[in-house]
């Protein structure tokens, strides 16, 4: 955080780095009928498994955010007793890693991101004891959708990769 003309405007920098790490084998159990049944009879133990060292990596992204707040220069110019005003900005990136989830075919579907910029103004009163807001923000977002579509990716791998493969 950094202060400039006399605490008048404060900026901001963050930084953040995100990194998400994902490892998922189908192992090939046979699909003649000997085969399944030799599943229910064969005991394996994790020796049976070539498992990997450290998953792979899968989505990453640094997000940065910056921000600044110009307050009332009240040196210059006087508010009436016990009232301060100021204006502020920020933008900031998003990205939220998501390595896991998959389409109904098992590709890795992309990580969602995106970006948020706000701005606005505050007015105190009464020695902060009052406070009034004014903002608009506005998100930007790419690749996200509520629930992805974990339901329907289920129901195809159920009713029909299963069964091809069956």
């Amino acid at each position: 955080m950094n202060y400039w003309w006399d605490d008048h405007l404060i900026t901001n920098y963050g930084m953040r780095k995100d990194q998400d790490y994902f490892q998922q084998t189908a192992y090939e159990t046979g699909t003649t009928p000997g085969a399944i049944a030799n599943i229910f009879t064969i005991r394996r133990s994790m020796g049976d498994f070539v498992l990997p060292d450290y998953p792979r990596f899968v989505a990453g992204q640094t997000v940065k955010t910056y921000s600044g707040v110009l307050r009332w220069p009240q040196k210059l110019l006087r508010l009436p007793a016990g009232m301060d005003a100021s204006i502020f900005t920020n933008t900031s990136e998003n990205f939220t890693p998501n390595g896991s989830q998959t389409d109904a075919d098992g590709t890795i579907l992309p990580s969602p991101q995106g970006k948020t910029r706000e701005l606005g103004l505050n007015f105190s009163f009464l020695e902060n004891r009052f406070s009034l807001r004014l903002n608009r923000s506005e998100t930007k977002i790419k690749d996200s959708s509520i629930g992805r579509i974990g339901a329907l990716s289920n129901t195809i791998n159920n009713a029909v990769l299963q069964t091809a493969g069956s």
